[in-house]
């Protein structure tokens, strides 16, 4: 057997895609629709100047064809569950949807938004919205914060390497399916925009959205 840090095996693999994820032009936007509701995150941080948005949304009632009401929210550092939020930021909006166009609009900007890093005040009404267009969908699971560092793995068969690299905490990723062990997961960098695809330990992620 190879050490640890090169190859780990998990048992009783299983795949559970209970949701779908929109995939957009922009990879700060991840969107998830599971059981009926919409989730959200988006995340941009400046590559130069000491600006970021980073805010979690999450569908508040009935949907209409092009339209849906949301809550959003922040999470602090360090402080990854919904109940720890900080509720100074606790913001509602609307998302609308036309073709395969989406607008989020929120009735304050979110900490840290506006300009560059990203603006939300305009709606489909407005001189120049920011819209996003939805290029893909893919079977996924849900949307997790990364809450400790957390090692890189590809999986061959039923075999785990770690490979270089690592998350960090606050990280956000989208977990695309799951083992009893691990989560393959699809995390777009907020300052660079590049996508990874890897199997990570399922230990490190944790729900930033209620479990009730």
């Amino acid at each position: 057997m190879k050490p640890f840090a090169a190859i780990l095996i998990a048992a009783f693999f299983q795949v559970v895609n209970a949701g779908t994820l929109f995939v957009f032009d922009s990879p700060n936007l991840i969107v998830l629709k599971s059981e009926g509701k919409v989730f959200g995150y988006y995340g941009f941080i400046h590559q130069i100047l000491p600006f970021s948005c980073q805010f979690f949304f999450m569908q508040n009632g009935a949907e209409s064809a092009s339209e849906i009401g949301i809550d959003s929210f922040s999470l602090d550092a360090g402080k990854y569950g919904y109940e720890n939020r900080n509720k100074d930021y606790d913001i509602s909006g609307k998302i609308f949807i036309k073709n395969s166009d989406w607008i989020i609009q929120t009735t304050d900007s979110p900490p840290g938004c506006g300009g560059a890093v990203g603006s939300f005040l305009k709606g489909p009404e407005d001189s120049h919205p920011t819209s996003y267009t939805e290029v893909e969908e893919v079977p996924a699971i849900a949307i997790r914060t990364v809450i400790r560092k957390t090692f890189l793995f590809d999986k061959k068969g039923n075999v785990f390497s770690r490979r270089r690299g690592y998350f960090t905490s606050g990280d956000v990723v989208a977990v695309i399916e799951q083992s009893d062990i691990y989560s393959y997961v699809r995390f777009s960098h907020p300052a660079t925009g590049k996508i990874t695809t890897v199997w990570v330990n399922r230990k490190d992620l944790e729900n930033p959205f209620p479990t009730h």
